[in-house]
C-alpha cells in the first residue's frame, strides 16, 4: 500500500479482500492486532513483518525505502505501516524488528540501498529484499541468499 494507495486507489481490493476501506481503518486495524497481542504478556515484544517498510526513513534512492525508479527519489514507505507502528509503541508496545522486502537492494539506476537502518527508539528495520534471491557463489556453487537478525529475547533488542 503505503503513499501509493491515494494516487492509484487500491482500497475496494482491499475493502473487499480484507474489510480494510481506507488508510484510517488500515491503521487501526494493525494497533488493535498490536495491543491484542501485548494484552497475552505485557513484557512481550513483537517483530513486525511485512510486505514494505515504513514511510520516514529517508528519501534518497539508496535509503532503504528509497525510490530508484522514474522519477527518482522520495520515501516510499507505507504511511499506514509507520503511523501504526508509531501509535502502538505509544501505547506501549515493544517494537524491536521491523523486516521487509519490496524494495530490492540493487538499484535501477545503479549501485546499492541501504539494507539496514535503526531509529531513536531502539527499533531496527531489516529489508530482506535481495534479487536474484539464488546466485553463484564465487566458487560457482549455487546459494541461496537469506538475513540472519540475532534478537536477545531478553533485552528485547537487536543485537546484530
Amino acid at each position: 500500500g503505503g503513499g501509493r494507495m491515494g494516487k492509484r486507489p487500491k482500497w475496494g481490493l482491499l475493502q473487499s479482500l480484507y474489510g480494510v476501506p481506507n488508510h484510517e481503518s488500515s491503521v487501526a486495524r494493525m494497533v488493535k492486532n498490536a495491543l491484542e497481542a501485548t494484552k497475552k504478556s505485557a513484557e512481550a515484544m513483537q517483530i513486525w513483518v511485512a510486505h514494505n517498510g515504513p514511510a520516514g526513513l529517508g528519501e534518497s534512492p539508496r535509503s532503504i525505502v528509497g525510490k530508484d525508479f522514474p522519477p527518482v527519489g522520495g520515501d516510499w514507505g507505507d504511511p499506514d505501516l509507520r503511523e501504526s507502528l508509531d501509535k502502538a509503541r505509544g501505547k506501549g508496545v515493544r517494537v524491536p524488528l521491523v523486516v521487509f522486502g519490496h524494495m530490492h537492494s540493487h538499484l535501477m539506476i545503479g549501485g546499492c540501498r541501504e539494507m539496514a537502518v535503526s531509529d531513536s527508539e531502539g527499533t531496527v528495520y531489516v529489508n530482506a529484499a535481495e534479487v536474484p534471491r539464488w546466485d553463484r557463489s564465487l566458487h560457482e556453487k549455487r546459494c541461496g541468499h537469506f538475513t540472519l537478525v540475532d534478537v536477545d529475547i531478553d533485552e528485547g533488542k537487536v543485537v546484530k
